[in-house]
C-alpha cells in the first residue's frame, strides 16, 4: 500500500457536507481513494471479449467462478450496463459478445489481482 502514497495526487476535492478531504491518485489502471474515514483501492481495466460465445453460458460460469475467488467487490461494465461479476445471471444479462469492449472494476484489498486475472481470462479466445 505504501507504493500508492508516493504518487502525486491528480485531483483533490473537499467535501463541504462532511469536511473530509479526499485525494484521488491515478496510477494508470489503478485508482486509489484516500480519505480520513476509510481507504479503498479501485482498479479498473478495459478489455475485449475473446470467447466465440461472448460472456454467455460456459465462459460466464468460468468468469463468475474466478471472480468468487477474490474478496473484492467486482463489477463488469458494458456501456451503461453494470453487473456483479459474481452473478452468472447478471453477467449473461449484459449480453457481451465476442469483440465487444467491457470494463472490469474491482474495489478491495485484492482488486489489482482480481482485475488482472479476470481480464486475462475473458480476453482469451478459447474457453
Amino acid at each position: 500500500m505504501n507504493r500508492l502514497y508516493a504518487c502525486f495526487a491528480t485531483w483533490m476535492r473537499h467535501s463541504a457536507s462532511d469536511g473530509v478531504a479526499t485525494a484521488l491518485v491515478d496510477l494508470g489502471d489503478l485508482v486509489c481513494l484516500e480519505g480520513s474515514r476509510e481507504e479503498r483501492f479501485v482498479v479498473e481495466k478495459e478489455t475485449t471479449i475473446g470467447p466465440e460465445e461472448g460472456l454467455h453460458a460456459r465462459p460466464a460460469a468460468q468468469f463468475v467462478k474466478a471472480a468468487k475467488q477474490f474478496s473484492s467487490d467486482i463489477k463488469v461494465i458494458k456501456g451503461e450496463q453494470e453487473a456483479n461479476a459474481k452473478s452468472s445471471l447478471g453477467i449473461m444479462r449484459l449480453g457481451a459478445k465476442k469483440g465487444q469492449r467491457i470494463t472490469i472494476r474491482a474495489e478491495g484489498d485484492d482488486a489489482e489481482e482480481a482485475v488482472s486475472a479476470l481480464v486475462e481470462l475473458i480476453s482469451r479466445d478459447e474457453h
